[in-house]
Order: C-alpha cells, then structure tokens, then sequence
C-alpha cells in the first residue's frame, strides 16, 4: 500500500465519530509525519486538525497538537513557507493552539513549542521577500508576519487566562533564541504591561523574559532606551524599574566594555570604576600615573641667601596689618539624602535626561546666569 493511500486512509479515520478511532489515526499520522512523508494538499490536513482541535476531549486535543509539531516542517519544506498556506494555518490553527496554552504541562510545552515554530515561519516570510507588502493606507493584505503579530497579541499577551499569558510572554523569548532580528518592540507595550500584571506567575515570567529579550544578541541601545521610556510612561514602579533597568544596562555595558589591559600574572583583571559619562564615550579615565607629571622643584643657587629670599617675597608694610577673610565652610551633605539613581541606555537618553533638567531653569536667567536657554 503507498504512502499516498495510507495517507488517504487516516485522513477519513480522523473524520470518524468515534473519539478512539480519531485519537489512533492522529497517532499514526504523528508517525507519517516524522517519517518526511510528501503532502500534496495541506489544506486538507489542515481542515482535519481544525476539526480535532475544536473537540472539548484532552486526549484528542493532545494528539493533534503532537501531529502539529512534524506537520510544519513537511508543508514549508527547506524553511520556506509558501504564503497561501502559512496563512491559512495561522488563521485556522492558531486561534486553536494558542488555547492550547492553559492545558497541562505536556500539551501546553508542545503548544508553545508550535506557535514559536510558526513565529519563526512568519518572520523568514517577510524577510525573504515572498511576502507581499501591504500599503501605505492600510487596505492591502497582511503579511503572514503582521497576522501573526495580530493574533499574537489579541489572543496572547491580552488575553484573559493568565497561563495564556505567562506563556505568550516565553514564545517571543523562544522565537529571539533562533530569530534574533525578530522585531520586539511591537510587543513591547504589553510585555511592560506584564511586568505589574494581576497575576504573579505572569509579572515574574515577565521581569526574566524582559531582561533576556533586552540583554540578547542584536539589540541596540536604542531599543534598551525604549524600554526604558516606555516602562516610565506607564509608570511602572520604581522598585521594578530599578531592578530591570539595572540588569538590562549593566548587561549592555558588560557585553561593550574593553578588556581591561591591567591584570595580575593569573590573568585576573583589576576592577576599574569607570564614570557613565566616560562610558558612553567610549573613552576610560586615566590613572594617577598617567596625569600627574613629577616636576622637580627649582633649586637655588647655593649663593643665594634664604633670609633674603624670605625678606623679597614679604607681605608690603601697607597689607601686614590686613586680617584675611574668614574662609566659607561648606556644610556637608546630610547623611541622609538619598541620591536617586538615573539608568542611561544611550546616548541620545543622556541628551534627553540633559533637556529635561534644563526646564526648570527656562526664563530665570540672571547676570550670574546668562547662558541662552537650551532649545
């Protein structure tokens, strides 16, 4: 019997009335799959995951979502997905899988592992240029990668089930694992959203994912400045602020800070403190050695006379009896004001911090300050 007629014959198993028949056939198309056997019409397999996936029984839903995973690889043969299909599965499939997402662990691993899989479709799709591009007004069709950024979001990180979320959150990490150019910053209202979400599961999954997205490769300071924009916009609490913020920057600055070229003889480097504003210049301070110059003092003539040296370079009789004014005495700073910490993610955000602490002082300058506001 061929390949082709067993195919033919699952396919009609799976469109039977007995849950046990349906459950068995998925199993063996499971195996058909792995195998790398050749699919002429993905729409009709399409059609027959659509219908299990709707069923209210777990062991069902369980197997098709098996089926699903070695399903993807066969229809988008070489990584190349062909546009018509790929969209067909995320219009059909995905609403469906994505539900998927608050089962147990086993069904919901397999779910995840599926979505990201379409993810990474998705984006080569549109970087490869098969994709048509929609136009400027809007009325073209959507990319696979715009449908998927859609539902992604609607169904995913919106939605009402807070395991959905939790694991939405884990396929944009998974997708930026093998797809590091994959755009975040669609998603990252939400993802900030996350981060002070009603549910604890949600809000911790979000604060690790965020620094993992934001500390991987291809992400620029840009995007860190971003971040870091749009978690104050929304005001975020401080105390997460600081603490994501503090693991993102010092993660940017680990990554493109030069190897120090001081060391002892194990290899072991010695800690430097280096300011921001150094930092970001890319420049390091000098060290003691480096900015002290030793310049000997001018000796005297041996013939010259101390006395005489002290009596030229004497007070005039006019000033002796000058009292000299009392000196100012700085107050120290109290012990108790606490310094706010400022995270800078770029450049342009320093320039920006810059423009903001200048505001207050627009239109009070006086003759001590008469430097032109800054525009």
């Amino acid at each position: 019997m061929s390949a082709e007629s067993d195919l033919e014959r699952l396919v009609n198993q799976c469109r039977s009335n007995d849950v046990d028949v349906k459950v068995d056939a998925l199993a063996k198309l499971q195996a058909q799959f792995e195998s790398g056997v050749e699919i002429d019409s993905p729409d009709t397999f399409i059609n027959v995951f659509k219908n299990c996936l709707r069923s209210s029984n777990q062991h069902m839903t369980t197997a098709a979502v098996s089926a699903l995973l070695p399903f993807l690889p066969i229809i988008f043969q070489n990584g190349v997905a062909d546009i018509t299909t790929l969209r067909s599965v995320l219009v059909t499939l995905f609403p469906l899988v994505i539900d998927r997402l608050s089962d147990k662990d086993r069904v919901q691993i397999k779910a995840r592992e599926f979505i990201s899989r379409l993810g990474a479709y998705s984006f080569k799709s549109g970087s490869s240029g098969l994709a048509p591009t929609r136009s400027r007004d809007g009325k073209g069709p959507e990319t696979p990668n715009m449908v998927f950024e859609r539902l992604l979001k609607e169904l995913g990180l919106a939605s009402k089930v807070w395991k959905i979320r939790e694991q939405s959150i884990l396929v944009l990490v998974s997708i930026r694992k093998t797809q590091y150019q994959f755009p975040i910053r669609p998603y990252l209202s939400l993802l900030v959203d996350c981060l002070e979400d009603t549910d604890a599961h949600v809000r911790d999954c979000a604060r690790s994912s965020v620094v993992e997205l934001f500390t991987g490769p291809g992400v620029s300071d840009a995007a860190r400045a971003d971040l870091k924009k749009e978690m104050t916009k929304k005001g975020v609490r401080k105390t997460i602020l600081d603490s994501v913020l503090s693991k993102v920057l010092a993660a940017s600055s680990t990554d493109s800070a030069p190897p120090s070229r001081e060391g002892s003889e194990n290899g072991d480097a010695k800690k430097e403190y280096v300011p921001p504003s150094l930092m970001l210049q890319g420049k390091r301070p000098r060290t003691n050695s480096q900015s002290r110059t030793f310049t000997p003092m001018a000796t005297l003539p041996r013939t010259t006379s101390y006395s005489g040296f002290i009596k030229d370079s004497s007070r005039p009789q006019s000033r002796a009896g000058a009292t000299t004014p009392p000196t100012t005495v700085l107050s120290p700073l109290n012990d108790n004001a606490e310094v706010q910490i400022v995270f800078i993610a770029s450049g342009r955000d320093l320039e920006n911090e810059f423009v903001s602490m200048a505001k207050p002082f627009e239109g009070k300058e006086t003759e001590h300050n008469w430097a032109a506001p800054i525009p």
